[in-house]
């Protein structure tokens, strides 16, 4: 017997496995290949489990606009969570002191901003300047704006998909008016024909002598 392909709970797997897979790349940086390749076989297996095992669900319709806004925010609730302990761990904890990349230094930060001392002035200038207010000013306002815009282009076609279906509702009740003014026209046709026949049944019958 197939079982109901349940949408939800595959995809929180999949936001599941990427959040592990955020928690760890700092510490293990081939993670995300392996991660990846794991996520490739996994998909590869539940498409054929669901082209051969799985039934549509029937009882639960999914609007694709409302299931993709629901899971990308979870998943930038999980790329938010995942990034409070990188920065802990880069800023604040000591590393090892026998080994891995930033063995002897005071944190990984420190080695960051040495690496960063290192790089051409141009580069360091405009590293500068995108941490200034005229560059953060100006790139709020356009962020503001974008915001502003994405908000109005949703708000007016929530707007026509209104209208639209108003026109569907006016047009499905125009049509069941035309059809019941056209079934009352056949009706009234038919009865003039069963009318006008009887009639002529009746002059033809010779009359009693």
């Amino acid at each position: 017997m197939k079982q109901e392909f349940e949408l939800p709970k595959h995809v929180l797997d999949v936001v599941y496995t990427q959040t592990l897979s955020w928690f760890g790349s700092f510490y293990a940086p081939l993670l995300p290949v392996i991660t990846t390749l794991v996520l490739f076989v996994i998909f590869e297996v539940k498409k054929f489990a669901c082209l051969v095992n799985s039934t549509p669900g029937s009882s639960t319709i999914y609007r694709a606009s409302r299931s993709n806004s629901m899971f990308m925010s979870v998943l930038l609730v999980s790329l938010a969570v995942a990034v409070i302990p990188w920065a802990f761990s880069i800023s604040e904890m000591m590393p090892s002191k026998t080994c891995g990349p930033f063995r002897g230094q005071r944190s990984a930060w420190s080695v960051m901003e040495a690496t960063f001392h290192t790089f051409p002035g141009w580069v360091k200038a405009t590293a500068d300047f995108c941490t200034t207010a005229a560059f953060a000013l100006p790139l709020f306002v356009v962020l503001v704006l974008s915001l502003y815009y994405y908000y109005a282009v949703a708000a007016a076609n929530k707007h026509m998909v209104a209208v639209l279906k108003k026109q569907l509702i006016l047009e499905g009740h125009d049509k069941q008016f035309l059809l019941n003014r056209l079934s009352a026209f056949i009706k009234q046709q038919q009865e003039r024909h069963k009318a006008a026949a009887a009639a002529a049944r009746s002059i033809d019958v010779p009359p009693n002598s």
